[in-house]
């Protein structure tokens, strides 16, 4: 009978290989891809020719600055996609959180930087915009899917009910919004619900950290056990 020892790696059973890059890869690429592509028409009130801006020539203008961060983000996390290396169920999903919010990041400033660039003249977004802003909600939803899986584990592998971290900053979140809309007056529904999914998509990232902090607080605290 032949025995094979197996090397030990290291790696524990709750440790996976970075998943397969290439719609992550193909995202990054079509955002910088859409900067190619017209982002806005714009058109004075005083009937002056309507002109449309490139991502790449808005970049040049005020607010749109925005927008050379948002390019040099993409590139970023597109380089950093053909890293190998073996994560923990933790650190993945961490990560994975910070990539979404970092995405939430982006979105709202693709939208602030087309919208508020032309604060007093008639803009009408453009095929570069749509995708731009497409590219990084898919992105969002990627990471926002392998950032809940990793919680899920976790939380499995938690021998001892986390605390609540997750739950508190929600609740403290949720006020703080309410707050800023009852402060803000906004003018319609439209804006209110429109304000609610910007806050959302940056608050459930967070949410997801929190509790993979509780999860790490857990487990670095020794079990309490009852009498033998």
């Amino acid at each position: 009978m032949t025995i094979r020892l197996k090397a030990n790696t290291g790696a524990t059973p709750g440790d996976e290989k970075q998943p397969p890059q290439r719609l992550n890869r193909a995202l990054h690429v079509l955002t910088i891809v859409s900067f190619f592509f017209p982002f806005a028409t714009v058109k004075g009130c005083s009937g002056e020719v309507a002109r449309s801006y490139t991502g790449f020539e808005l970049i040049g203008k005020d607010l749109a600055m925005l927008l050379a961060g948002v390019l040099l983000l993409a590139a970023l996390l597109f380089a950093l996609s053909f890293r190998r290396r073996v994560l923990t169920t933790m650190r993945r999903g961490m990560v994975q959180a910070f990539k979404a919010l970092l995405s939430a990041l982006a979105i709202q400033a693709t939208f602030v930087a087309t919208g508020m660039t032309f604060l007093f003249y008639a803009v009408h977004v453009e095929i570069g915009f749509y995708l731009c802003m497409g590219s990084w909600f898919g992105l969002y939803l990627l990471s926002m899917n392998t950032a809940i899986r990793q919680v899920v584990l976790a939380r499995k592998g938690c021998r001892e009910s986390p605390p609540p971290f997750g739950l508190a900053l929600a609740v403290l979140l949720a006020l703080a919004h309410l707050l800023t809309i009852w402060w803000s007056e906004p003018n319609s529904l439209a804006e209110v619900m429109l304000g609610t999914l910007a806050g959302l998509s940056f608050a459930a990232p967070v949410i997801l950290m929190a509790m993979l902090a509780a999860v790490r607080y857990r487990q670095g605290r020794p079990s309490v056990s009852g009498p033998s």
